[in-house]
């Protein structure tokens, strides 16, 4: 029980001295050094942009926000992250922050963010972007089982099929 007390108060020092570092903003650090200094705490990018004790306000609003634009941070941090770091130094700097906290604290059930956030056209972008890599995989994925289905034995093409 000892040693697991020391691991996770550890691990909650750590994590707090990394959020400390990143207060400088993502932009600071190559790809490399952020992916090692999150794996350090035991994160990772997708996190940066969660609720959770020690994160920056600016981070965890902007996590609201592109949940609010259907936008799947890890998918984003996955394919789209030089747009997040960007938009991460945007909403960081951004004249609107209050008012984007209470649009949340009131429900956040609208399209307001449309008018007031800086980064509400490249949320949008992204969401698309997301969305039409999800159908190009899935008719990357559909072309190959019919391809497979097709050298099977006793399987024929249809004419006019090539």
């Amino acid at each position: 029980m000892q040693q697991s007390t020391t691991i996770n108060v550890d691990l909650d020092l750590r994590r707090r001295w990394v959020l400390r570092r990143l207060s400088k903003g993502l932009s600071c650090f190559t790809d490399k050094e952020l992916v090692d200094l999150l794996a350090s705490a035991g994160l990772r990018r997708s996190e940066l942009f969660t609720s959770f004790k020690g994160n920056a306000l600016h981070r965890q609003l902007m996590g609201q926000m592109l949940t609010h634009f259907s936008v799947d941070e890890e998918k984003a941090s996955e394919h789209h992250w030089p747009n997040l770091v960007y938009a991460e130094r945007v909403c960081a700097r951004c004249p609107n922050m209050g008012r984007c906290r209470r649009w949340f604290e009131w429900g956040g059930n609208n399209n307001a963010p449309n008018i007031f956030c800086p980064n509400a056209g490249l949320f949008h972008q992204m969401r698309l972007a997301l969305q039409r890599q999800m159908i190009e995989a899935r008719t990357q994925t559909y072309a190959r089982i019919i391809e497979l289905a097709l050298q099977r034995p006793g399987v024929s093409r249809r004419p006019g099929m090539q």
